[in-house]
């Protein structure tokens, strides 16, 4: 089994969109509206089929800040290696987005770092073990 998809309520779904399709090289998969509810989907693949939707909704709360929340903490994205990890995570800096942790060796045998998207979601950037380059 594997997880397919998330989904992300968004407010704006056009720099989120161009976000994880900059950073990523996600590609946008299909886009879905139901028009009873007021509620837009904007679905991105990756190259390893997994989505991730991006839902715009009327009755969306915004995010309040401070502490943990019961739910999702955040999602990995895997990169090939330990030099792109760094990569990426200097160019998200450069750019202005917030490193939450920066890059380094975890006590369980990843190389990662964590960051915030445009709407302040956590990602952990990683690779699968202690490959350098």
């Amino acid at each position: 089994m594997n997880i397919t998809r998330i989904s992300i309520y968004v407010h704006d779904v056009e720099r989120m969109k161009d976000f994880y399709m900059k950073y990523f090289d996600a590609e946008l998969d299909d886009t879905y509206e139901n028009f009873q509810k007021g509620t837009k989907y904007t679905f991105l693949k990756f190259d390893e089929g997994s989505r991730i939707a991006l839902v715009t909704a009327p009755d969306v709360q915004e995010r309040t800040q401070g502490g943990r929340v019961r739910g999702i903490s955040h999602f990995a994205i895997s990169l090939p290696n330990a030099l792109m990890v760094r990569m990426v995570t200097s160019r998200l800096m450069d750019d202005g987005y917030q490193v939450v942790n920066g890059v380094r060796y975890t006590g369980y045998g990843k190389y990662e770092s964590r960051v915030l998207d445009p709407e302040g979601n956590e990602i952990e950037l990683t690779t699968e073990g202690f490959d350098e380059e």
